[in-house]
């Protein structure tokens, strides 16, 4: 969902106040300031300092991905379309540079369950994504080796992220794409050369990918379960939750879910009067709410 301007403004300043002073040092007080909006509209967007902090790392991936898509469908052929999407990190990054200075600076990440089971998603999605684009690009031949591959061209880009976003080096980002992809043409030659055995088993990349799936299924498995126990705890003649309940976790177990049932079906049973079941509410709450995060 886009975000309205004076959400990308809050969160620009966020940015700019964790990177600078740190996230645990910085007052949602000094954010409203830097943004110039009273510290209550902030809570109009974000429910906490966490929230927003998950949200910036949202809008960052999520808006990456969305170029990155927009680049392959160009009419390019394959290592052209690549060759521009790996650009068009360098590029990302480089105009939002206090993004990465906070990542660098930051280990919230590992503190804040949710956040952490974001980062671990996005980070297996870019795992996936860049293997993906390889093989389009070099077809059957490095399959014995793909996953080297990707573990070796995702070290290349951070670490010349790392140099560019500390202002040590400087780099011509439309080069960086083509710059990179002439690295693996010389990897994959020394590979199909020698007949060097890739340290990275086929079968080990595929519970990598099988990990993915599992980690993006993880919220709404966990919403399911919650349905199950709480409709197994129900109080006799209890209709309305039964139906609620029920119809909901229907809806999350389709092959094709539709997000305005399960947000209208929530927010019902939200206001249903839940005091005997305040244990299975919270934890719906707490699991709705990653799902919500991450579709």
């Amino acid at each position: 969902m886009p975000l309205k301007e004076r959400e990308k403004v809050i969160i620009r300043s966020a940015i700019k106040c964790f990177s600078e002073k740190g996230y645990h040092q910085t007052s949602i007080q000094e954010i409203a300031d830097d943004a110039g909006v009273a510290k209550g509209s902030i809570y109009n967007y974000f429910g906490s300092k966490e929230d927003l902090l998950f949200s910036i790392f949202q809008h960052h991936f999520e808006t990456l991905f969305e170029k990155m898509h927009e680049l392959k469908e160009t009419g390019t052929d394959y290592r052209t379309s690549f060759e521009k999407q790996i650009s068009s990190i360098f590029y990302e990054y480089s105009s939002h540079k206090e993004f990465l200075q906070m990542q660098i600076r930051e280990q919230i990440m590992k503190e804040n369950s949710e956040l952490f089971h974001y980062l671990k998603t996005v980070r297996l999605r870019l795992f996936a994504w860049y293997s993906e684009r390889l093989e389009e690009v070099y077809g059957e031949e490095i399959h014995s080796f793909q996953f080297d591959l990707v573990v070796l061209l995702e070290g290349m880009i951070k670490e010349y992220l790392a140099l560019m976003i500390k202002g040590s080096q400087t780099f011509s980002i439309p080069e960086m794409g083509p710059y990179l992809m002439k690295r693996m043409d010389y990897i994959i030659k020394s590979f199909t050369e020698t007949g060097d055995e890739p340290l990275i088993k086929a079968e080990e990349a595929q519970l990598l990918i099988s990990e993915l799936k599992i980690a993006e299924n993880k919220p709404k498995q966990k919403m399911v379960d919650v349905l199950s126990e709480w409709m197994a705890a129900l109080n006799p003649g209890d209709e309305k939750h039964n139906t609620a309940l029920g119809s909901l976790k229907e809806e999350l177990n389709k092959s094709i879910i539709n997000q305005v049932i399960v947000e209208s079906l929530y927010l019902f049973i939200n206001q249903l009067d839940s005091k005997s079941y305040l244990n299975f509410k919270n934890e719906l709450e707490k699991w709705y709410g990653l799902y919500k995060k991450t579709n």
